[in-house]
């Protein structure tokens, strides 16, 4: 009876050891080797099978079985994952996601869930996720089979197992939605449906992580990008988006609209506009850190563009359709503030533009984040003005920064040195002018509080 008790735990430690074993046979790299780390993956999957069934049948599911089930099964496929690396049919930017995304699960998100009271166990899409990585783990072990009978060569092994691959951690990754979900939201309110703006906010973050984890893995594969920055991005992405998730969420009552007072369920297109500039920092500084290895012209150059033109429509849209928001204020200007300061760095680095205008830029930056943080915490949100001189500053340091990657490519007229130069002076004047004028409305609004306190 005590032996039934612990049976199922016993199968699920076992993952981790026949894990291990796969590991070493795969590592030697020959036909029975393979085929006998074929054998122990079913077997490993057998005990994945019984493990639950014997604990529901002999009533002896615990909050304890709950987390070593999904743990031992991490171990498994990431010893098989280590050999598909070590084998080199799987790119390393895939095994990091592979980890950061099980490690956030049982660092992270588990514990978090058992605090709260939240079934840790696995969710139907972490389901889907493990059968489709059986399904695809199986079927990269035949096509090695195969290559190592010499039935197929070493080019079609590693292409298909690169694509299989991409879609098993694609999926895995995704998976993690359903299980930060409950941790985010009130689960009472999302059974009523009465939260609908905490799942917004949620569902608008973590759209934009995956599409920016997605987009720069993809750049990273494509063009063999450095491991440093290749462990280094994902971990960026997945800090900073969990940042805004949590910001946004403290920043609740700013999501109404300013023309009628009427509170926000859902985020109107200025407002994503400016988010997706928001969001975007990780991947912008990204491709500017790799300018040696990534296409200028074709990838880094129509991305800055883009981005640096929701700066010009989501203020235009938020006034034609009568949709300014006050959190579209908050996002409009952080998105400004910390996409200018984090490509001025990088430029300053690369030495793409001098120290004066660096100083001068970054100092521009930092009157309109300490009013920003000053307004905030006084709830002096009318004080929150964009102004003339600071839109214009901030297009003319966007534009410089356009042709200054036109410079480093020698594009002819608007790359020019000389054209280039006079921008910097053009723009350096501007930033100058508006931080002035930024400097006297603080002032300005300063001495309005006071004498509203008193």
């Amino acid at each position: 009876m005590r032996i039934n008790r612990h049976l199922p735990n016993i199968l699920s430690f076992s993952r981790i050891a026949i894990g291990f074993m796969i590991f070493l046979l795969l590592k030697k790299a020959t036909l029975f080797s393979t085929t006998i780390a074929v054998v122990l993956l079913i077997v490993g999957l057998l005990t994945d099978y019984y493990d639950g069934k014997l604990a529901r049948k002999n009533n002896t599911v615990t909050l304890f079985g709950k987390w070593v089930d999904p743990f031992s099964e991490f171990a498994l496929f990431f010893f098989i994952y280590l050999s598909f690396y070590a084998l080199e049919l799987m790119p390393l930017v895939l095994f990091i996601l592979f980890l950061a995304r099980e490690l956030s699960m049982y660092l992270v998100i588990r514990p978090l869930s058992m605090i709260k009271n939240l079934d840790p166990g696995a969710k139907m899409p972490g389901k889907i996720k493990t059968a489709m990585q059986i399904t695809g783990s199986l079927l990269i072990l035949a096509l090695l089979l195969g290559n190592q009978s010499g039935l197929i060569s070493y080019h079609p092994l590693s292409s298909i197992s690169k694509y299989i691959l991409i879609l098993l951690v694609t999926m895995s990754v995704v998976s993690l939605y359903w299980y930060i979900k409950p941790l985010i939201l009130n689960p009472q309110a999302e059974l009523r449906r009465e939260d609908q703006l905490s799942k917004t906010i949620f569902n608008l973050v973590i759209t934009f992580f995956f599409f920016h984890l997605l987009f720069g893995s993809a750049i990273i594969f494509i063009f063999n990008i450095d491991p440093y920055f290749t462990a280094l991005f994902p971990l960026s992405i997945i800090l900073y988006h969990t940042f805004l998730l949590y910001g946004l969420n403290k920043l609740k009552d700013a999501f109404f609209l300013e023309e009628t007072k009427a509170a926000l369920t859902r985020i109107n297109l200025p407002t994503l506009l400016s988010f997706l500039r928001l969001s975007s920092l990780p991947t912008v500084l990204f491709l500017l850190l790799n300018l040696e290895k990534i296409p200028v012209l074709t990838i880094i150059l129509p991305v800055l563009v883009c981005i640096f033109l929701t700066d010009l429509f989501d203020g235009f849209l938020a006034r034609l359709l009568h949709q300014t928001t006050r959190i579209g204020r908050y996002i409009d200007s952080s998105s400004d503030y910390l996409n200018i300061l984090g490509i001025s760095f990088i430029y300053y680095f690369y030495h793409l533009i001098p120290t004066w205008f660096f100083i001068l830029i970054t100092g521009r930056l930092v009157i309109q984040g300490a009013g920003m943080i000053t307004f905030h915490f006084k709830k002096a949100y009318n004080n929150m003005i964009v102004t003339r001189p600071g839109k214009a500053a901030v297009f003319a340091t966007m534009t410089l920064y356009a042709l200054e990657l036109m410079e480093l490519l020698n594009i002819p007229v608007i790359g020019n040195t000389l054209v280039v130069s006079v921008l910097e002076y053009v723009t350096g004047l501007l930033v100058a002018v508006s931080a002035i004028d930024k400097f006297i409305l603080l002032k300005s609004a300063f001495q309005s509080i006071r004498q509203e306190k008193k």
